[in-house]
């Protein structure tokens, strides 16, 4: 079997797909399921989808797969194996312990044995692979590999060991990564296309997966970093901006409605940005202030402490020598004694 050949199998109408189709078309009036899949998003909204029930039998083999099925309703279940699905293609909404999660073609989830889940009801071009691998696999195959202290390994190890504990799973986006796909189809096809040799090359397809998987994570870490040391980076430039603009008559009410922060989360915010208290940032701003005057203009230190926005004098020397370890005085002495020389 070729992938294209494995393409066409996939995407190809079962019995009970054509089934829930038809009651689609008399409900509606179409006359074609080619009308179903051009109308698809408008009327799924308008339509009551029968339920059915998964299958909660113990698997047959050590690993399996089945094409999640189109055009209808499955209840929230769970199972005693581990299920790892695949979106072929499409998009997959997935519901795990009441949370909805999207899922886009290339995205693979795993998830903990007994995790209550269900999916949103699937159109034509949403093929969702699920892959039913039983415990006594891994204890096998995989435990025997090299897979200390990575994050697939441990959550394997918290699944099989730990149950109930976690209800949790693992996703992984590999859409940038082609080969993958490419892994998952010839797999797929060695289950369609069972001989001698099978068994062997599907475990050997699976432990590929698995690195690759543990790779997949490692660079998808590394860029969800990335990204969110880039949003601190602008959002530290944003805040500084906008206190160096506004410190004069600035409140933390008044910063954080503008950041559209609670106050009190705000506060916290602001410390993890930028490593310093929202009192500190303003006190900083109006000794930089201070600072200027001192250099640049002939009034006296009293005036450039209101000036500043200070209200006492005591605080104002305190806190200008905790920044400059000079005292007002000395550091226009010492300053202007420098730009002389």
């Amino acid at each position: 079997m070729t992938k294209d050949e494995l393409d066409y199998e996939l995407r190809k109408l079962t019995d009970s797909e054509l089934k829930h189709l038809n009651e689609m078309k008399q409900f509606f009036g179409f006359k074609s399921n080619e009308d179903i899949f051009n109308n698809y998003e408008k009327i799924k909204h308008n339509y009551q989808f029968k339920h059915y029930s998964a299958n909660k039998e113990s698997i047959e083999y050590d690993i399996s797969f089945k094409k999640h099925g189109r055009f209808n309703q499955i209840n929230e279940h769970n199972h005693a194996y581990i299920e790892m699905s695949y979106v072929y293609s499409g998009t997959i909404h997935e519901i795990i312990n009441g949370k909805s999660i999207a899922l886009s073609q290339g995205d693979l989830i795993i998830l903990d044995t007994n995790v209550r889940h269900t999916f949103e009801v699937a159109g034509y071009d949403d093929i969702l692979i699920n892959f039913m691998i039983s415990p006594k696999y891994f204890h096998k195959h995989f435990f025997k590999a090299d897979y200390d202290n990575n994050i697939v390994s441990n959550f394997i190890i918290h699944t099989l060991y730990e149950t109930h504990k976690y209800n949790d799973y693992l996703l992984f986006h590999t859409t940038n990564h082609p080969h993958f796909h490419h892994l998952i189809s010839y797999m797929i096809i060695e289950q369609m296309n069972a001989d001698l040799y099978s068994l062997q090359n599907i475990n050997h397809y699976l432990m590929i997966i698995f690195n690759e998987l543990i790779r997949i994570y490692d660079t998808q870490e590394k860029s969800l970093a990335e990204v969110e040391r880039s949003q601190k980076t602008y959002r530290f430039l944003e805040m500084k901006d906008y206190i160096e603009k506004n410190y004069e008559n600035l409140d933390l009410e008044t910063a954080a409605q503008h950041f559209h922060f609670h106050p009190n989360y705000f506060s916290q915010y602001i410390k993890q940005v930028t490593g310093d208290n929202f009192k500190s940032l303003i006190i900083k701003e109006r000794i930089k202030k201070a600072s200027h005057l001192l250099l640049q203009t002939d009034l006296t230190i009293e005036s450039i402490c209101y000036e500043s926005g200070f209200t006492n004098m005591n605080t104002f020397y305190k806190k200008f020598k905790d920044i400059y370890q000079l005292t007002p005085k000395k550091y226009r002495t010492q300053k202007k004694g420098q730009s002389k020389i």
